[in-house]
């Protein structure tokens, strides 16, 4: 029998993320993934690590490896909308490359562009440092019971079927959109299916070459037929993706498609002329829907990525929104086993991050149907002056309908655990949450705003190992007080004073109190009437 707080079933992004977030608390964990860990080249599902995920990297000490991860520095971040890839040009979004993007002011970081067969190997080895984690490949959860105060477990190794029965304190379910353990516990998906798609990937390193439009991250495919597919860069050297959108048999699944189908479709892609020599890698089926889970919690085994959430691509929200249910759960269950997180405090995860889930599904989905529902265009690759300006009228249009989708840093850093239990209400409307635009506030439930306090050193480097009260400059012993209330109760709390007055400014109040994941918890500008209550709230502590 092996005994372990935290049995994370599902080794992708969103598992290791949970692994190296429970290791940097020294939480002790087992993580089990059923394929090996190095194996065929997995398919880049995900490319793009956003600001607030590569925050969590830096915490957890590889920001740098992810940044340099492999993903050429010179590779234009552009979309274009063209009718083939030799056809017309309707528009075209030009954005820097990595290496050109340079600093934000909202984060310590930017965000990174990483296919998953690279990033996939640094969380690995990020994992594998913590000394509480236990990774183990080849191993496949075979079976699980969840008896409210623990669950136990059946592991079986994929090469020998040897068997290991575990006991856990917790169950992480991270194994993804077909979740085992969601469908044990019986916990249902709420919401849609938005159409099926089939992934061509193939690796072609001159391909950008073979047309005249230029470099560009994204290309979507619109013909007389409205938008077909849209082709993906991957690696930023040779591999491609071609998601053909909408590609359905006729049982209304993705058709089975032999090598002359995928010809066919290449030459749509092209437009005209041959395809330059290549080689198809593979081809991928998968559904786009916009569900999230009933509940992320049932007794002591939590949903948590794909599990809880499925995303349309449109945006790159998926892993990403996977990362913050890593970093909210994984607090609260360090909080809880080392004794002062309180009765109610693992049931805030279902409270805060059901909610996000469904703000970003219903986000990426608006993406979606930005493009999807199109009408036809039998103008669309015809030559003249009409067709040209109907194309550039059309293209304004584009840009103007899917900006948010390549510009999300609202989505990105904007969310707020506004109806928590665990954090204190304030009257007033709280900031609008704008996909495209981050407005910095220290509104309860927000993410604390990013400032710098030295050469090297962010104010989000203050947060993470127990509570945090910025003093802005309020009057004496109010700090002291909080502090002492908090000794009280057995939370961890640490004041730091700050006398920057810009930093003051831009967080709003003179005391604020910042919870382990970087969220606000409090604030006000004088020691709260009754800090033992207070602090009973944000720890999750028996109510009345």
């Amino acid at each position: 029998m092996i005994y372990t707080d935290v049995l994370i079933a599902g080794g992708g992004p969103v598992g290791l993320a949970l692994a190296c977030e429970l290791g940097w608390r020294g939480v002790r964990a087992l993580l089990v993934e059923q394929n090996p860990e190095f194996g065929a080249e997995p398919v880049a599902k995900i490319n793009l690590v956003n600001v607030r995920s590569m925050e969590f990297c830096r915490r957890w000490g590889i920001a740098n490896q992810v940044r340099h991860g492999g993903f050429p520095d010179d590779y234009p971040m552009s979309v274009q909308f063209l009718t083939a890839l030799r056809g017309k040009r309707i528009a075209r979004l030009d954005y820097p490359s990595m290496g050109a993007q340079g600093e934000i002011a909202q984060s310590p970081v930017n965000r990174q562009r990483i296919p998953q067969h690279l990033l996939d190997p640094i969380l690995r080895r990020a994992a594998q440092t913590f000394e509480s984690v236990d990774a183990r490949f080849a191993t496949r959860l075979e079976a699980c019971t969840d008896h409210g105060t623990h669950v136990e477990a059946t592991l079986a190794d994929v090469a020998s079927g040897a068997r290991t029965p575990v006991r856990a304190r917790y169950l992480a379910a991270c194994d993804g959109a077909g979740s085992a353990v969601r469908k044990a516990l019986g916990i249902e998906l709420i919401g849609e299916t938005l159409s099926h798609s089939l992934g061509i990937y193939f690796r072609c390193p001159r391909l950008w070459q073979a047309h005249p439009h230029g470099k560009a991250i994204m290309n979507v495919l619109v013909d007389r037929g409205g938008m077909w597919a849209n082709l993906n860069m991957i690696d930023g050297f040779k591999t491609w993706r071609l998601s053909m959108v909408g590609a359905t048999g006729p049982d209304g699944r993705p058709p089975a498609m032999d090598a002359a189908d995928v010809a066919a479709a290449l030459r749509r892609m092209l437009g005209e002329g041959d395809m330059p020599d290549h080689e198809v890698v593979g081809l991928f089926p998968w559904t786009r829907r916009a569900v999230v889970a009933e509940t992320y919690r049932h007794g002591s085994c939590f949903l948590v990525g794909d599990a809880a959430h499925q995303l349309s691509p449109t945006g790159g929200f998926g892993m990403n929104t996977g990362f913050g249910d890593a970093v909210d759960l994984g607090w609260k269950i360090a909080a809880t086993l080392a004794g002062w997180g309180g009765p109610g405090l693992l049931d805030s995860y279902d409270a805060e991050r059901r909610p996000i889930g469904a703000r970003n599904v219903a986000e990426a989905t608006s993406n979606f149907r930005n493009l999807r529902d199109l009408p036809t265009f039998d103008w669309i690759d015809a030559d003249g002056a009409e067709a040209d300006a109907r194309r550039a009228a059309l293209g304004e249009r584009f840009a103007a309908e899917t900006r948010k989708e390549w510009e999300s840093l609202g989505v990105q850093l904007g969310y707020r655990y506004g109806a928590s239990p665990i954090v204190a209400e304030e009257p007033g409307a709280p900031p609008t949450d704008d996909p495209i635009r981050y407005a910095p506030s220290s509104w309860p439930g927000a993410r604390a705003p990013h400032a710098w306090l030295a050469a090297g050193q962010s104010t989000l480097d203050l947060f993470g190992h127990g509570f945090r009260l910025l003093d802005f400059g309020a009057a004496a012993g109010s700090a002291a007080t909080v502090q002492r209330a908090a000794a009280d109760a057995g939370v961890p709390l640490r004041v730091s004073a700050i006398g920057d007055r810009g930093i003051a400014a831009l967080y709003e109040r003179n005391l604020v109190m910042v919870r382990p994941d970087g969220h606000v918890a409090w604030r006000g500008d004088a020691a709260p009437p009754d800090p033992a209550a207070l602090l009973n709230r944000l720890r999750g502590g028996p109510t009345a």
